[in-house]
């Protein structure tokens, strides 16, 4: 008899005797030493043991009989009542646990080759396995289809739970337990945590419960389903899927498919654009007249065509990348808004490296992962693939910066993934291996991963300016860390990669626009960003020191940016910005500020303790960017820049207390008086790390009024950093 292996994914021996598994006892060991795995057990693997090892059951399996037990109902496990709280999707969830199928130990699990319910197992349990989970129970768990895709049915539909398919996931007691601690208090994040594939009754054999279940994904993409969801989409979903078309569109060019050529933008154009890796390669012109494109292009000309469109917009081609800064070009970069937002959808090769990867699925070239399907007593089962933000998440697309406001902005997206074509827009979202049969519509409420809510921006440009302004900087914030998260293979896009998601901000809610990537007029406190991660970080050349353009590493900003209205901080009464920084104007890299220049003298005592150099009262400790102790600084006499001071209170009636967020500044060794942001250095248990000078200063009570304190707020004056 031969076994799958859950510890190296091969077959020819059961776990206990893997010879890679480095946690086994001595008696497990002694039979690893006679096991040798014969095959990598993947899908072309799964389905040749069907063919030739036979669909029976093993008698382990029959003990459950699985037909019947697939057959049932599920509870929902995400209810969510008016306020959020998901107390009977819990309650659901314990009544959901007394249905689980205890499978045994990962140690004593036997996986057989013949039998098509262990096939299932092996392909849904998870592909890493630690020493703690070695010994632990192993479960299948009963899921609501919607509940994998952490959707909830709409209260006025509940009615209709009965009438969705069942998913099975593999689990055990103590990662399900671990899970909710870790998402506590957001059970949508728990389920998406929960199983990475789940495996259920295909549409035909779910009877009763055919709301999204699944089907048979063909090897290549059915187009013609496509193009029935855009369909779907323009006729059902309106301005939540739509930006009215820009006249600015006309400065740019597309491509002609059925000419194959490049054309001035028309009038009113409907167009799709592709969203992809470039990789080393760059299309050249010719390829078109000789349709010997890089295969993604070709693929997404396909596409195009069988969406019924006649142009198609791509960078490499629709933009000139002879002259890399050319005012043309430059013009084009700040229109990624308009381009994106305005296509009628947004083509994205998910999982290729380079251009000429291919969309997968589109044609043979580019073949996707099979779909696991098995026969159990007559019924058809499938296995699921990830939902869509471990699509994402995993993707080489999603790491790159570029891409970034390509998805953002976008309002319908089509995604070419390994494993499937996936569709997502403003409401709504598709697959094809998932049934369109959806009784309560709940696919038409998809709330989509990482999304920017286009219309909810535009509608906030008309309301007030504290609502407004609040949103703008969560949106920003958010938007800016995400970017500067991703990697970037040339230095000299650091700007350029965000201009299009910057010029939607500035059109929507912040028109004071932006310097170097920061909204200095509207928020000149947006100057106190910092990096969150201990690497060095890298400084890019021809960048000003003063933005996260000049610098390699993650954004961050330790509070909100807008101090309209609402306190910032739950434990604090009476917070209002007290001093603030304002912008003057740029030359280049240099930008003019109009603020306060303090100089402090930093002393360890042993905390980073900030003194004025002309005395010796204690102002207040010091702490650094995203240190989580106060003794990172180095001891001297330094130059700050004032972003922000705060004045609050730490309950009604206690003193007034102020907090400092401060720059940490070098002067530039010319002599010319203009400053740099200063890196700061730490180790800790041998650990060095590294910040770029953004400082926290918690003023000592009762020093508000020192004059060794109040002195240094005496004059604002310009200050020049570059």
């Amino acid at each position: 008899m031969s076994y799958l292996c859950l510890c190296c994914r091969c077959t020819g021996h059961r776990a206990a005797q893997c010879p890679k598994r480095p946690f086994l006892d001595d008696a497990d060991n002694a039979d690893a030493k006679a096991s040798t795995p014969t095959q990598i057990a993947d899908e072309d693997t799964m389905r040749s043991l069907a063919q030739s090892s036979g669909n029976t059951l093993c008698e382990s399996c029959t003990r459950f009989d699985i037909a019947t037990w697939l057959a049932e109902d599920a509870e929902d496990e995400l209810v969510f009542d008016n306020e959020g709280t998901n107390l009977e999707g819990w309650e659901n969830r314990q009544v959901n646990k007394k249905r689980w199928l205890n499978l045994g130990t990962v140690r004593s699990l036997l996986l057989v080759t013949s039998c098509p319910l262990c096939r299932l197992i092996f392909r849904a349990f998870p592909t890493q396995i630690d020493a703690e989970s070695w010994d632990s129970n192993r479960f299948l768990r009963p899921v609501k289809s919607y509940n994998w895709q952490a959707m909830a049915l709409p209260v006025e539909s509940s009615h209709l739970a009965s009438q969705y398919a069942v998913y099975v996931s593999v689990e055990s007691p103590e990662e399900n337990l671990t899970n909710v601690a870790r998402n506590f208090g957001d059970a949508k994040d728990t389920m998406l945590s929960s199983a990475e594939r789940m495996f259920g009754l295909s549409q035909v054999a779910a009877g009763e419960r055919p709301g999204l279940a699944l089907k048979e994904r063909p090897p290549v993409c059915d187009l013609g389903v496509v193009a029935d969801w855009l369909s779907t989409c323009e006729s059902e979903h309106g301005d939540k899927c739509h930006v009215p078309w820009s006249s600015k569109l006309l400065r740019c060019s597309m491509i002609d498919i059925e000419t194959r050529t490049i054309v001035p933008c028309p009038p009113q154009c409907r167009y799709a654009v592709l969203s992809y890796v470039w990789g080393p390669m760059c299309p050249n012109l010719n390829g078109l007249a000789t349709g010997m494109l890089p295969y993604t292009i070709e693929d997404a000309i396909t596409v195009t065509r069988a969406l019924g469109f006649k142009y198609l917009w791509v960078d490499a081609l629709c933009i000139n990348q002879r002259v890399y800064s050319s005012p043309e070009k430059m013009e084009q970069l700040g229109m990624m808004d308009l381009i994106y937002s305005c296509a009628a959808v947004v083509i994205t090769g998910l999982d290729g490296d380079c251009a000429d990867s291919g969309l997968a699925g589109v044609s043979d070239r580019s073949a996707r992962e099979h779909h696991g399907r098995e026969m159990i007593q007559g019924l058809e089962v499938f296995m699921t693939f990830p939902v869509l933000q471990k699509e994402l998440e995993r993707s080489p697309w999603f790491s790159r910066a570029w891409t970034l406001q390509e998805m953002l902005l976008g309002c319908r997206r089509l995604l070419f993934t390994k494993n499937q074509t996936i569709w997502f827009c403003g409401p709504g979202y598709r697959t094809e291996s998932v049934s369109q049969v959806d009784p309560a519509r709940i696919y038409d409420r998809f709330e989509a991963p990482y999304d920017l809510d286009v219309a909810r921006l535009r509608q906030f440009y008309t309301e007030n300016p504290e609502q407004r302004g609040r949103y703008a900087d969560e949106q920003y914030r958010g938007l800016i860390e995400m970017y500067t998260r991703r990697r970037m293979s040339n230095d000299v896009d650091s700007l350029n990669a965000c201009l299009g998601m910057l010029s939607f901000l500035e059109e929507a809610v912040m028109p004071g626009g932006f310097v170097w990537g920061l909204p200095l007029k509207d928020f000149p406190q947006s100057l106190r960003w910092y990096h969150d991660n201990g690497s060095e970080p890298r400084r890019r050349p021809g960048f000003p020191s003063w933005s996260f353009t000049g610098w390699e590493g993650t954004a961050k900003w330790t509070d909100s940016l807008c101090m309209l209205s609402e306190p910032r901080f739950g434990r604090l009464v009476d917070t209002r910005l007290d001093l603030t920084v304002n912008y003057v104007k740029v030359d280049d890299t240099v930008v003019t500020l109009d603020g306060y220049l303090l100089q402090l003298d930093i002393r360890k005592e042993p905390f980073d303790h900030a003194y004025n150099p002309n005395g010796n009262v204690l102002l207040g400790q010091l702490q650094d960017g995203h240190a989580k102790h106060k003794l990172t600084l180095e001891p001297g006499i330094f130059d700050f820049l004032l972003v922000e001071r705060l004045q609050f209170r730490y309950g009604p009636g206690r003193p007034i207390r102020h907090w400092l967020y401060l720059i940490q500044l070098q002067r530039d060794p010319g002599g010319n008086g203009i400053f740099t942001r200063r890196i700061t250095r730490w180790s800790t248990q041998g650990q060095e790390f590294a910040q770029t000078g953004l400082l926290r200063l918690y003023i000592e009570p009762g020093v508000e009024s020192v004059e060794e304190y109040t002195g240094l707020f005496n004059k604002r004056q310009l200050v020049q950093i570059a």
